[in-house]
């Protein structure tokens, strides 16, 4: 029909689907598409396809003499089609009223291609127990069960020596769980059941028939005698059959997997054989383990969300360090004084380029706010007024100092800076707290820089001179690190690096020839430093992007988080078993949809604003629900 469309676009025609007519002289065809029968799949995806695009009040038989199409399908002489009026002018009546039209009815009884339709009839019997749905724990409910026993003895004796008192019994515990046996026996095996009491063997298809199972004298299903000539009891050598599909199965197994201290699944398992035979035990061990809310706060996984894209600012071309980031590392002890050496700490404060990822190193030596704005006016004079400047959060930064995390706490030293940055037109940008992964531009660099330190000086105390010129042969060593792959062409030796952008070449080359005695109207310097910075820019596009495309890490798609959701709160100071549990109360998803940061509140009422990678999801009850329908022995 679109290709229909299209040809009479061509032509100028402009015709509305609902004027449209459309003829086959084929009677099933015609059939097909006004049955309201099942189809074979072949035909039901042609007709459905017929469907999409038009109604069937459209479709009308014609004749075979009657029909153009069918002189091309049969074939035809070229001069006889030339003269041919049915074919270019279509048929006489078409011409006509739609009244005159030829009639024809649709026959859609005997259609052919009809998807046979076998109907099966299930009949499914639930029993709600009350007692069983209210109870979520396996020794209460034996308990009230064996209660309920008790109370029913105790009114059907007349005799007071024989009413049973006192506190509940080994026996009468027992005979609860037996109780619950027999009810979940004939609700999972009611066709074994009824063929064991018949003394017929169970079918060939069911899940019990290699266990060869027998009815005991308690009319419960037990295993079967392969193991009669061992020394083992009973139980254990005839355990009770039931599935792990039941409830009491479930709460039996969690029953045990807590006294037992938390054994893994494979020691829950062995436990439960001494008792009982659990159908798709292994795999219901498994689960029960998994959703321990204990077991999973031992050994909590936490949320990694897909890697975020890369903001525009890191694939736009800008000036070097016209949109930086700023990180501290430290301390670094330097000798002071003359006759009375000691050790005072500096700090190092780290500046990259968003774009270039070129380093700017200074050496700070306390964490006031004068000495941090004095280092920003010195990074900015050499290197330029920056618009914008991210840095981690104050209460992530990397170190274990007090005055660090302080710095970036204490109010007054915050309003300094950002009184200062504004007469600058300087915008400042924080991380969300405890998301030192959001920041890994500088990270990274924070680790190069320590590198390279730690091997230059093993250890030695240096002066502040001695330290401040280390820090800019680093800085250099750093920003002469090759941003693309190196060119396999022999006669391209150079490679593209940050101090390309800052200096126009690598700052750590060998010194260049003396070209000053060459007239300056033969070196045309002024267009060719524009030509290589312009060049630069165009690798910098072709061959540095496109290797940001590649995600490093993080590359899976995992389920966003969402309002309600219960989690335990990473906290790097502390083991998993004392982490926090929380609740998300809002999501703050990114560009891409993907939630990173969520807003959590603590069971005091405190809201936290924290990265999803510090969350690590509580299972829910919702997982026992994974168990299919196939009866395998586990």
């Amino acid at each position: 029909m679109n290709e229909i469309n299209i040809e009479l676009s061509k032509l100028g025609i402009v015709v509305g689907p609902e004027c449209m007519n459309y003829w086959s002289d084929s009677s099933i065809v015609i059939a097909w598409i006004h049955s309201q029968q099942l189809l074979k799949t072949y035909v039901a995806n042609r007709v459905a396809q017929i469907h999409d695009h038009t109604i069937k009040e459209q479709w009308r038989h014609v004749s075979t003499t009657c029909n153009p199409a069918d002189l091309i399908s049969r074939g035809v002489p070229v001069e006889s089609l030339q003269h041919s009026e049915l074919w270019w002018n279509g048929p006489q009546w078409l011409n006509k009223d739609e009244c005159t039209w030829p009639k024809s009815s649709v026959v859609t009884t005997d259609v052919t291609e009809v998807r046979t339709v076998k109907l099966v009839l299930t009949a499914t019997h639930e029993v709600n127990n009350p007692i069983l749905e209210r109870q979520s724990s396996w020794l209460l409910l034996i308990r009230i069960t064996a209660w309920i026993l008790r109370f029913a003895h105790n009114t059907k004796t007349s005799a007071n020596h024989e009413k049973i008192n006192g506190p509940l019994t080994f026996k009468e515990l027992q005979a609860a769980q037996l109780v619950w046996f027999r009810i979940a026996q004939p609700a999972d095996f009611p066709r074994e059941l009824h063929d064991l009491q018949k003394t017929r063997q169970v079918a060939r298809k069911s899940c019990l028939r290699t266990l060869n199972p027998f009815i005991d004298v308690d009319g419960l299903i037990h295993v079967g005698d392969r193991m009669t000539a061992t020394s083992l009891s009973y139980t254990i050598k005839h355990p009770i059959v039931i599935h792990s599909r039941h409830k009491i199965t479930r709460l039996f197994f969690k029953y045990e997997h807590e006294r037992l201290l938390h054994v893994g699944p494979q020691a829950l398992l062995a436990q439960m054989h001494r008792f009982c035979w659990p159908i798709r035990g292994k795999a219901l061990a498994k689960t029960i383990v998994h959703n321990c809310i204990t077991c999973y706060r031992f050994s909590p996984k936490l949320q990694t969300p897909l890697m975020a894209p890369l903001p525009k600012e890191r694939v736009k071309i800008e000036r070097p360090f016209f949109r930086s980031s700023v990180d501290f590392c430290g301390p670094v002890h330097i000798k002071s004084g003359i006759r009375r050496v000691k050790s005072i700490k500096c700090y190092i404060a780290v500046f990259i380029c968003f774009v270039t990822r070129a380093i700017h190193l200074e050496l700070v030596t306390d964490m006031t706010s004068n000495a941090f704005l004095a280092a920003l006016t010195r990074f900015m004079s050499r290197r330029g007024t920056c618009s914008h400047i991210h840095s981690d959060n104050g209460t992530n930064f990397v170190g274990a100092n007090k005055e660090l995390r302080n710095y970036f706490q204490n109010s007054n030293a915050t309003r300094a800076v950002n009184d200062t940055l504004a007469n600058h037109r300087v915008q400042w940008h924080f991380n969300p707290p405890s998301a030192s992964h959001f920041g890994g531009l500088w990270e990274a660099a924070v680790k190069s820089a320590k590198h390279h330190l730690l091997k230059a000086t093993k250890g030695a105390l240096l002066t502040f001179e001695e330290m401040s010129t280390l820090l800019c042969r680093v800085e250099a060593i750093l920003n002469s690190r090759p941003m693309t792959s190196i060119s396999s062409n022999r006669s391209n030796l150079e490679v593209l690096t940050p101090s390309h952008f800052l200096t126009g070449g690598p700052a750590i080359l060998p010194q260049e020839l003396d070209v000053s005695t060459i007239p300056i109207n033969r070196l045309q310097r002024f267009e060719l430093m524009r030509a290589q910075i312009q060049t630069f820019w165009k690798i910098w596009s072709l061959e540095y992007t496109p290797q940001l495309q590649k995600r490093g890490r993080w590359a899976s798609i995992s389920r966003n988080v969402e309002f309600g959701d219960l989690a335990i709160l990473q906290e790097d100071n502390l083991p998993s078993l004392q982490w926090k549990s929380v609740r998300i109360v809002a999501t703050h998803p990114g560009k891409d949809n993907v939630v990173r940061v969520v807003t959590v509140k603590l069971s005091t009422g405190t809201e936290l604003k924290r990265p999803v990678a510090k969350l690590a999801l509580l299972p829910t009850p919702d997982e026992y629900n994974e168990e299919d329908n196939n009866h395998m022995i586990g």
